[in-house]
């Protein structure tokens, strides 16, 4: 069988990724790809859990390059499902859940996680 876009984002992303890589023959994926909304059920071909703004990049640049499907997940709350994609590259930034909060300037920064 001939290595697919995604088999090649994975192939390039394992050596530097910090996060998650999951593909569907990995025992956690089904849970993974569950989102909210079952009626808008998709089945990515990768699922990239980031663990920093690194590995955001690295992967957004891959999938751009290789013109692959992508979908950005935060909760998975997409009514219309838009956090996954059939075939694709989905993003998971669940994990980055960082707050700063700037007292004097009165201001905060949250990262993309849920």
């Amino acid at each position: 069988m001939p290595a697919t876009a995604v088999d090649e984002i994975f192939r390039a992303l394992s050596p530097v990724f910090r996060g998650e890589l999951l593909r569907p023959d990995n025992v956690t994926f089904e849970d993974a790809a569950r989102i909210w909304n079952s009626a808008a059920q998709k089945r990515p071909g990768l699922i990239a859990r980031c663990a920093d703004v690194a590995d955001v990049q690295t992967a957004i640049r891959l999938a751009s390059t290789s013109g692959v499907l992508t979908a950005i997940r935060c909760g998975g709350h997409s009514l219309a499902g838009y956090s996954s994609c059939d075939g694709g590259l989905v993003l998971d930034l669940s994990a980055l859940r960082d707050v700063a909060v700037d007292e004097s300037g009165r201001r905060a920064k949250f990262s993309g996680g849920c």
